[in-house]
């Protein structure tokens, strides 16, 4: 029992290093991009998109022989995404949709099918693995290429983000070494949680 316990334990502080790693992550992310003129649209395709501490867990998960646990990592992250993450801000702020491109809802739908059929198939997931890996490179080639065609119309100014923010950034004079310092470091600690997570998952599940 007391094992138990301690492996409970080892998994929330695995969570909460996780969550404020994550949270210096992406602030200080975020104030990079207005420092150099960096559009957040761009980060966000290229970096918070692929959802670093889902990631780091789905990947650690998958290398400590717990492949399934990675793919139900996936799953249930997408299902939250799409339903809690969307639905809290939907009460606070208006949500404007607007139409989007065939090409998400496609990439969405074959990942979904070559999910299920890596996990009903025998030697599925590796094969699916590769398929996916590929898919994701024509993700980012194909959100690129959006990205030069439609010159970014969509995306607000950099003035326009610092003022919407609430609170203000006095970031010009602050050191851009420690901004990058803290991103490596943050990235480094979600890592380590995620390491945590993982491995008192297993621990638990035996």
């Amino acid at each position: 029992m007391t094992a138990f316990i301690f492996w409970i334990f080892l998994f929330c502080v695995g969570y909460l290093i996780i969550f404020f790693s994550a949270d210096i992550f992406l602030d200080n992310l975020k104030e990079l991009c207005i420092i150099y003129r960096i559009s957040p649209f761009i980060i966000g395709v290229l970096i918070i998109g692929i959802d670093p501490e889902e990631s780091i867990a789905s990947i650690i998960a998958a290398i400590n022989g717990l492949p399934y646990l990675a793919v139900g990592n996936v799953i249930g992250n997408s299902i939250v995404a799409l339903t809690v993450s969307f639905a809290i801000p939907a009460f606070f702020y208006k949500i404007n949709i607007k139409s989007i491109y065939q090409f998400y809802f496609t990439i969405l739908y074959i990942c979904l099918i070559l999910m299920l059929f890596g996990i009903l198939i025998y030697f599925g997931l590796f094969m699916v693995g590769i398929i996916v890996v590929i898919i994701y490179f024509i993700f980012l080639i194909r959100n690129i290429k959006l990205i030069a065609k439609d010159k970014l119309k969509e995306i607000p100014s950099m003035e326009e983000l610092m003022d919407h923010d609430k609170r203000t950034i006095e970031i010009k004079g602050e050191s851009k070494f420690k901004k990058v310092v803290l991103i490596l470091l943050s990235f480094l600690f979600i890592c380590i949680g995620g390491e945590f997570l993982i491995y008192s998952t297993e621990r638990i599940i035996i």
